[in-house]
């Protein structure tokens, strides 16, 4: 499994975990706001539960472009050291 792959379900798991049962169509390009109302408040608690899953900051990240999940793993790709598998 690539890392990106890894990073991807672990983003998507944070992201069922928040909405619960409502989550089944979720896909790497699904607008959260759009599809979830996932405003920026409540991306603050996903973002802050991968951060902490993952071991990785984000802070200083402008959530507005946190849109859809693959938002989220280009983010998190950006941050994490090279090392983690």
């Amino acid at each position: 499994m690539s890392r990106k792959e890894m990073v991807l379900g672990t983003v998507v798991c944070a992201i069922r975990a928040y909405l619960g049962n409502d989550s089944a169509s979720l896909t790497g390009d699904t607008r959260l706001e759009e599809a979830f109302g996932i405003d920026s408040t409540e991306m603050v608690c996903i973002v802050v539960d991968l951060e902490k899953e993952l071991g990785i900051s984000l802070k200083g990240m402008k959530f507005s472009i946190l849109q859809t999940p693959d938002d989220l793993v280009a983010a998190i790709l950006d941050r994490m050291p090279t090392a983690v598998a």
